[in-house]
């Protein structure tokens, strides 16, 4: 669905453009009405009104983000997206901010943890090596901003007790790749001297054998990935310390300028959800096996795979691509894959990297244990749910005339509504790297026509034909407000960029809007989702919401398969986020079934 295209200037990308202002205001309060209730939605309202008024606080900051727009050389957005969506973020980004990717088998049933590592190193090597001209992605017709790729390889993420920040390093210093084995860090050259190209897939085999064999008998190393995973600002004070000594400087310099990170685990999930929970957090006994700032391949001892994405500088639809060609080209055989090994004795043995313990021991070991109880908390509360719904897919909802993305998301609506009686606030994720440094946009699902279809489904005066009229005009509501998303008129970013500027030309521009509490509802995603074309992977992240859900899900042409996380109650045992996906396996049946029965 996609193909590179060399003829396209990324300078002829357009510019994200600033939605209109009273119409974006408008839209806003049309996207409130099925989310409050009446009273909310007057007080709501009458601020909205108040803040769109001419002369108003809305139309003199509306006129400031103009004028910033013209001072940027991108996009309006962009740097305010990377600060207020992930580097003002503080909490651990464990499950809350780095999704993960899970690919599927081996084509080869007995292929060992090295040989199907080596061949995927190589494969995302290939990829990056690919991607260094930019060339222009074609994707339905719409040339893609490539730019995002740059922040795929050699970026890691660093921690700050003020804002976080990304360093992007040049390929002349990142030239190698972090294996991390029984915590235990090795750098590991993956090109053949300064000027060669990269390893051969076996010739990077035998330099994880070498890990493996030499360090597999020797006790676990210093679990000093496990930092990673804390909270922001405790993870900035350790690594502080940590960087006083010059050895524990130079390994981790090491690791962030390296092209990417491979965590080789002595663990073999046995089903999807073993799987995804390991990739999402590792745990307990696994996330210090891992560089939470860092993109991060984790092969299994079975050799099961997947990746564990670093967010902050780009989007889910670029690793998405990453992730389908890597696996095309390497594990199917689409690209000649070079087969000759080195010499014995030719290739230089990975070199492990070394930590010293800080001369206060009983600190470090605070530092540990305080580690692993703080991330061991949310992996214990954490539900998390592989559905493979095998009934129908694409195809059979294709033949309904309706969108598939639409069908789903109504489906959802109707599951939420059957479990907890409500509509409440949805995002789906809309990609917009169709513009220049462009990230992604808030679908806002929940409608009236939404709530109008879902509060029918269990109503017995109301037709077969009736609901099905008021499914199909909610699908309808929800492509056209995606649409207008991806022309760059939703509604979210704009108001995001607005409160930014009220708060930076606080008090004068200041407005009561955004501290309303319908206003506060209004972006307090309890349902967050995302879709991504995958032909070989399922896609996991966790719940925005603390009483809310993270579902990612992929429609294929015989099947849906989704990946639904939720935050538990102590002793549920994972039932929360049974009996969401049971609503949504039943949901995808009834609405079949309104089209199977009716008579339109």
């Amino acid at each position: 669905y996609q193909r590179r295209v060399r003829g396209i200037e990324m300078a002829s990308l357009p510019r994200l453009p600033v939605p209109p202002f009273a119409l974006s205001c408008q839209k806003f309060l049309t996207t409130l009405k099925p989310l409050l209730n009446p009273a909310t939605f007057s007080r709501t309202s009458e601020l909205v009104k108040d803040f769109k008024k001419p002369g108003g606080v809305g139309e003199e900051l509306y006129r400031l983000l103009l004028e910033w727009d013209k001072t940027q050389e991108n996009s309006w957005l962009e740097h305010w997206w990377l600060e207020e969506a992930y580097m003002n973020y503080k909490d651990s980004i464990v499950i809350n901010v780095s999704p993960c990717f899970l690919f599927d088998p081996s084509p080869i049933r007995s292929i060992s943890q090295t040989a199907r590592a080596g061949y995927l190193i190589w494969g995302m090597l290939h990829f990056a090596e690919s991607r260094k001209g930019e060339p222009v992605e074609i994707v339905r017709n719409v040339p893609q901003d490539p730019w995002f790729y740059k922040q795929m390889f050699s970026t890691c993420r660093i921690p700050s007790v003020d804002t976080d920040y990304l360093i992007n390093y040049d390929s002349s210093v990142s030239r190698h790749i972090v294996v991390v084995y029984r915590n235990h860090f090795f750098k590991v050259e993956v090109y053949y001297g300064p000027e060669g190209g990269i390893l051969t897939p076996l010739d990077i085999k035998t330099q994880l054998e070498e890990i493996k064999d030499t360090f597999k008998s020797e006790p676990p190393g210093l679990p000093i990935g496990i930092f990673s995973s804390e909270h922001r600002v405790t993870w900035a004070k350790i690594r502080k310390e940590l960087l006083n000594d010059p050895v524990n400087s130079a390994s981790i310099e090491t690791i962030q300028n390296s092209i990417f990170v491979v965590c080789l685990d002595e663990y073999s999930p046995e089903d999807f959800d073993q799987a995804n929970h390991a990739l999402l957090h590792g745990n307990i006994t696994l996330t210090s096996n891992r560089w939470w700032d860092k993109l991060q391949l984790v092969v299994f001892e079975n050799a099961i795979a997947g990746i564990i994405i670093e967010h902050s500088g780009l989007d889910g639809s670029a690793y998405s691509v990453m992730t389908d060609t890597v696996i095309e080209e390497v594990e199917y055989s689409r690209y000649p894959i070079p087969s000759n090994i080195s010499p014995p004795g030719t290739l230089s043995f990975p070199k492990r990297l070394l930590f010293k313990q800080p001369n206060d021991l009983a600190k470090m070991e605070r530092w540990i244990n305080e580690a692993k109880s703080h991330v061991g908390e949310r992996i214990r509360k954490l539900g998390l749910k592989t559905m493979i719904f095998e009934a129908f897919g694409k195809f059979t909802i294709k033949s309904f005339r309706v969108s598939p993305d639409a069908f789903f998301q109504m489906a959802l609506q109707l599951a939420y509504y059957r479990v907890h009686g409500k509509t409440v606030p949805t995002y789906e994720s809309v990609s917009m790297r169709h513009f220049k440094r462009g990230r992604t946009e808030t679908g806002r699902v929940a409608s009236i026509y939404s709530l109008d279809f879902v509060s029918s489904m269990k109503r017995s005066d109301v037709t077969i034909n009736e609901k099905k009229k008021k499914f199909k005009l909610a699908c309808e509501e929800h492509v056209r407000y995606i649409k207008e998303c991806k022309e760059g008129k939703g509604v979210d970013r704009i108001f995001l960029g607005l409160k930014i500027l009220s708060k930076k030309n606080s008090p004068r521009l200041s407005h009561p809007l955004f501290e309303d509490e319908g206003f506060k509802y209004a972006f307090r995603w309890i349902i967050s989702t995302s879709s991504l074309e995958l032909n070989y992977s399922l896609s996991g992240f966790g719940p925005v919401d603390e009483d809310g859900y993270g579902v990612c899900y992929i429609i294929k042409d015989e099947h849906i398969d989704a990946i639904l996380t939720c935050w538990e109650q102590e002793g549920s045992n994972g039932s929360k986020c049974q009996k969401m996906v049971d609503s949504l396996r039943e949901s995808f049946l009834e609405i079949r079934e309104l089209f199977v029965e009716s008579k339109l």
